[in-house]
């Protein structure tokens, strides 16, 4: 049986849309907090371990991950090419190549390397993660929601990938299947309160009104309200749109004046 794959690149699934804005592999984009000086003697060092070792292939993703972030693309391009063409059975080293194309948006080269992957190792848990995101980012929808599956099946305890399967349902129209996989996401929270959830509950929301369930939208509204640390203006405005909708003007009128309160603004307030 193949191990599932886990290579040095950050996981693209620990910031999804909810957690934050996505930083694909390399822990790093250009204009790092290292110097250029640093990267400078980083790829010096790492040029010399090549011309010891040059068919180490592990090298050249090293340096190519360097000179990503010394903005030297074509250069960093070719080491990762380089990489391939040492070990071109190796599925790390496409998985590697397929982040530094999905950090140019080059999404269909990203896709062939992450199939390549995916092809020379089943399991290969992150290369079903970024293939998954590169489909959400051309829109494939569809694909995107099967290569989540995977990653459910591979680790089916991780309320991150659920998370991921829900915004492609929620992409693609299907609400109830959307609806389903973010409450998977909150029976899988272990944190204290279900302070991470916050956000899924909110999602949740948004999506019973959708489906015309705009009283069950404000049970799911007071569940963020009441988990959110921070307390999000947001929630409380989506919580009075659902309130104003059923008649209950008054308690929409009390959170339009939390949101102002919080910084936020109300352009129609109900009436």
């Amino acid at each position: 049986m193949n191990p599932v794959i886990k290579s040095a690149t950050l996981p693209i699934f620990l910031c999804t849309f909810i957690l934050g804005t996505c930083s694909i592999s390399f822990g790093q984009r250009p204009g790092s907090n290292k110097s250029f000086a640093q990267l400078d003697k980083e790829i010096e060092d790492q040029t010399k371990a090549i011309e010891l070792n040059p068919n180490d292939e592990k090298l050249y993703i090293k340096r190519g991950r360097s000179l990503y972030r010394r903005f030297e693309k074509d250069k960093a391009l070719d080491d990762f090419n380089k990489a391939v063409e040492i070990a071109p059975h190796s599925a790390y080293v496409y998985l590697e190549r397929g982040g530094f194309y999905s950090l140019y948006n080059k999404n269909e080269l990203a896709i062939a390397d992450y199939t390549k992957s995916i092809d020379l190792a089943p399991h290969n848990l992150e290369a079903f993660i970024e293939r998954g995101f590169a489909y959400k980012r051309t829109k494939k929808y569809q694909m995107a929601i099967a290569d989540f599956s995977k990653t459910i099946d591979l680790e089916p305890k991780n309320r991150l990938h659920y998370i991921n399967r829900a915004e492609m349902y929620e992409n693609s129209g299907n609400f109830k299947n959307a609806l389903n996989d973010y409450s998977s996401a909150i029976v899988l929270d272990t944190s204290v309160d279900l302070r991470r959830s916050h956000a899924i509950y909110y999602r949740r929301g948004l999506i019973k009104i959708k489906l015309n369930e705009s009283k069950a939208a404000i049970e799911d509204f007071n569940r963020a309200i009441k988990y959110d640390p921070e307390k999000n203006y947001i929630y409380f405005k989506r919580r009075a749109d659902s309130f104003c909708k059923i008649g209950e003007k008054e308690k929409a009128g009390l959170d339009e004046k939390v949101v102002i309160d919080l910084g936020g603004k109300i352009t129609t307030p109900c009436r």
